[in-house]
């Protein structure tokens, strides 16, 4: 049974209703889902749960709701934070409105996969269970058989009987294949996995190596390509192929909840050969797994990788981590529904812990930060610093260096509640006392969401502190990105009679008023600052660059080349608006969640205007004229040579003017001489068309005619939107006419309904 099939029917008959925007919703979430884009299925969460309640097919609530889960039980891992929506949308799926809805099965998975983040041998057989009872209702034509086989399978291995799961998922490959289904590769890495858990490396590896070369058949999606990545990862560490293990090991910064345990038990095993790589950043990354899953609620994961935490602490006589890692693992054993032996582990590490002797201070409690301060960077280790900055804390409680420090020590292991916790103790003890302390707290609390945290706190400033008060409610405004909120509140700000005189709230206004693209008020907000800044003699070129943002987004070219005399910077002219040549820039925006770039011409200080085409079916920004940030997205190289190519990377702000380009074209076929070619350039731009070479040399094409090997050329081609597409054709005929063999523009002839035969004869004779 094809379970996507309703919902193609149900696409059409949206797309014949002029319904696009919740298919776009859905399908670009699910792209996100599958290729772990993580910030992007975050950013339209919020959309998709404005689909589900405007859908007018309740299957679709289903639909959407199980994919959201896929999402966080997938790529988040989330655990007993999802298991309320998990059980309310089974409830849903099995309504009568929703009971026949093919993604009512699928939601048994979602239901099994998050008791196994919970708890997966706690909850071992009641997993099998309804595992057993759905595919009992379902046959090989589904595509849930596989996934719902994929779940027994894991609670079997949950269970410690991977005999009984390798011979179960070899059963499920036999009845697919007999079924004339031959698409089983998530049974196949299953099967891998049960391999390596009984110990046959070799075959294992064999059988993993097979999935991934027959997946370069066809386009596989990162959710599988990293999975198999991680089983071969484990497989090579447990045969003790460490050189190539290492190799395959991703970097811990692009450590994500969706491999962070495969990850850490195939660190653990090359780390018992490397122990010289043991070192306090691979703490700091475990210790971020392990905060993570008790974020999500993932009880028994967390106590797993608390225990590979300890044991590597302790490898490395980290004693203060291990300690820590043991508290925090030890704190989730009342969530488990039977210890199972975790219990006795972790209570077997707390006596290896207590059998470390604590480290002594290198001198006295009064000199440790200053002795700290001395000390080279090479060879100080954060997790060793902070042991002796807490025992020191212990004799000196109010020393506000070494509660600072000790707090950058226990953000640096990745111990952020520590942290938090050690800078909130001081920050409640002296509820009236303005200190660096505050402002550090701050940070930390926006950084882990600490919203309601936040607003406790300025609400206890309010009366003594209101400037402090008014600092935490502003920045909290701006980094949840409420601009309108921001603005009011730091507006407010400079009228507080601690703030007269000082820059600080204008600055705040003229950063939220440009986030409004109220450009005009934000030049007056950052004229102010500078005013106050001038007065305290302190050095305001960032602020022209400010300055010099906000007067080009409403065009005050007076303001402009003021701020850029200032600078010292030379323009064109003594008056009128700025349009300079200044080369090449390329900048980068988002766009319905997605990440873009094209290069441009800068025209100012800040403004450019946009030559690459878009390419097709992507929004076209053709000559549009933009404001850019000043701030680079990229380092210039050191090397002076170097230097020579390097193109400034920066964020578009705002469209000034749009380009009125309509979309972009592909072209593709056999490259005529230069002189033609470039006779067909100049006549296109003659009529406002740009062509944008995508080729190099290296192009070649076989005429199997002639046998004959012809440089090829791609590119593509823009044209101005109020240009008929039937007249682009008839341009497009008109001036390839002279070429020995015209190319093809099949998308554009298609949209045209023009003839399509030459176009597609050509990609046949030349398999374009």
């Amino acid at each position: 049974m094809d379970i996507w099939k309703w919902y193609e029917d149900y696409e059409q008959d949206m797309r014949a209703a002029g319904q696009v925007w919740p298919l776009k919703v859905i399908d670009d979430f699910i792209e996100a889902v599958v290729d772990i884009n993580v910030s992007k299925a975050d950013a339209l969460m919020p959309e998709l749960h404005a689909l589900k309640k405007a859908a007018p097919n309740p299957w679709m609530e289903v639909f959407a709701g199980h994919w959201e889960l896929r999402h966080r039980l997938g790529n988040h891992r989330e655990g007993e934070t999802a298991l309320g929506d998990v059980v309310a949308l089974y409830e849903r799926a099995h309504r009568a409105d929703t009971a026949e809805c093919p993604q009512s099965v699928c939601v048994t998975q979602d239901l099994c996969d998050v008791y196994s983040q919970i708890d997966g041998r706690g909850w071992v057989e009641e997993r099998i269970a309804v595992c057993e009872e759905t595919l009992s209702k379902i046959d090989t034509s589904w595509n849930c058989f596989q996934c719902l086989s994929e779940e027994q399978y894991f609670a079997l291995i949950d269970k410690g009987e991977p005999e009984a799961a390798l011979a179960f998922v070899r059963q499920q490959i036999a009845k697919m294949h007999a079924a004339g289904n031959t698409e089983v590769d998530g049974l196949r890495e299953n099967e891998a996995m049960a391999l390596y858990e009984l110990g046959h490396y070799d075959e294992a590896l064999q059988t993993i190596e097979a999935v991934v070369e027959r997946s370069a058949e066809r386009r596989s999606d990162n959710q599988s390509r990293e999975t198999w990545r991680m089983i071969k990862l484990q497989i090579l560490a447990a045969m003790g192929r460490d050189e190539d293990a290492w190799a395959l090991l991703p970097h811990p910064d692009a450590v994500t909840p969706y491999i962070s345990m495969r990850w850490s038990r195939a660190l653990e095993m090359l780390l018992a050969r490397s122990p010289e790589r043991n070192s306090w950043q691979v703490g700091s990354v475990l210790q971020r797994i392990l905060e993570q899953r008790i974020r999500v609620g993932a009880w028994r994961q967390a106590i797993e990788v608390g225990k590979i935490h300890i044991r590597l602490a302790l490898q490395r006589g980290a004693r203060w981590t291990a300690r820590q890692a043991l508290a925090l693992a030890q704190a989730q054993l009342p969530h488990l529904r039977a210890p199972l032996g975790d219990d006795v582990a972790l209570a077997e590490l707390q006596q290896q812990i207590d059998g470390v002797e604590k480290i002594a201070l290198p001198v006295a409690a009064e000199a440790l930060f200053d002795w700290l301060q001395q000390q080279p960077d090479e060879g100080r280790t954060p997790e060793q610093e902070v042991e002796w900055l807490l025992q020191a804390l212990e004799q000196l409680p109010e020393d506000q260096n070494l509660r600072l420090l000790a707090a950058s020590a226990l953000q640096a292991c990745s111990a952020s509640s520590d942290a938090t916790r050690l800078l909130e103790e001081w920050v409640d003890a002296h509820p009236t006392e303005e200190s660096p302390i505050v402002f550090r707290l701050l940070q930390m609390l926006i950084t882990n969401g600490k919203d309601d945290r936040i607003r406790q706190l300025a609400q206890g400033y309010q009366p003594h502190l209101p400037h402090i008060a008014s600092w935490y409610l502003t920045q909290l405004a701006l980094a949840r990105e409420d601009w309108a909120l921001a603005l009011t509140l730091a507006l407010e700000m400079t009228t507080l009679t601690e703030m007269q005189g000082k820059a600080t709230g204008w600055m705040l206004a003229g950063r939220a008023a440009m986030q409004l693209k109220q450009f005009e008020q934000a030049l007056g907000y950052w004229q102010e600052a500078i005013v106050h800044m001038q007065a305290q003699e302190q050095p305001i070129d960032e602020l022209l660059w400010e300055v010099l943002t906000a007067a080009s987004g409403c065009e005050n070219w007076v303001a402009v080349r003021d701020a850029a005399a200032q600078l010292e910077m030379n323009l064109t002219g003594d008056s009128g608006p700025v349009e300079e040549s200044w080369g090449w820039i390329r900048l980068h925006w988002v766009e319905d969640h997605e990440h873009f770039y094209a290069l441009a011409q800068r025209t100012g200080p800040v403004t450019a205007r946009i030559l690459q085409p878009a390419n097709p079916r992507d929004k076209q920004r053709l000559h549009d004229r933009v404001l850019f940030d000043a701030s680079l997205l990229n380092t210039p190289p050191e090397d002076e040579e170097e230097k020579q190519n390097f193109v400034p990377l920066h964020a578009v702000l705002h469209t000034l003017e749009p380009g009125r380009y309509g979309d972009s074209w592909f072209i593709d076929g056999p490259a005529p001489d230069q002189e033609t070619f470039t006779a067909f350039v100049d006549a296109m731009q003659a009529s406002q068309c740009q062509v944008w070479v995508n080729s190099n040399e290296d192009y070649q094409l076989v005429d199997p005619e002639t046998e004959e090997t012809l440089p090829g050329l791609y590119f593509l081609l823009a044209a101005p939107e109020n240009m008929p597409l039937k007249a682009l054709d008839a341009l497009l005929t008109e001036q390839t006419a002279n070429w020995p063999i015209a190319p093809h523009w099949f998308g554009l002839a298609r949209a045209a309904e023009v003839d399509e035969t030459r176009h597609t004869s050509l990609i046949e004779r030349f398999q374009l």
